[in-house]
């Protein structure tokens, strides 16, 4: 699970596609149980329900609706790198 500072939860709202990511208090239900997947150097799977954090129609620009779809290998939509701020 992913906790901000505020205690809550990253939580996938709904398991239809695009529907959202928000913040939830803490439960530990299957929509809060995320899994990283390291694929390369700092390249990583975000996965929940079986399904990876993915770019809505590989749409680039800001603004851009993300949401899970089914994990395909070499997808670089859903291809995460980790940085730091």
């Amino acid at each position: 699970m992913f906790k901000n500072i505020s205690d809550k939860c990253l939580d996938q709202a709904d398991k239809k596609f695009y529907t959202g990511l928000l913040l939830w208090k803490c439960h530990g239900g299957n929509n809060q149980q995320f899994k990283i997947i390291k694929k390369d150097f700092n390249i990583y799977q975000l996965i929940v329900y079986g399904e990876c954090l993915n770019i809505r129609d590989n749409n680039l620009g800001n603004n851009a609706p993300v949401g899970f779809e089914a994990c395909k290998e070499g997808e670089k939509y859903q291809l995460w790198r980790a940085i730091q701020v």
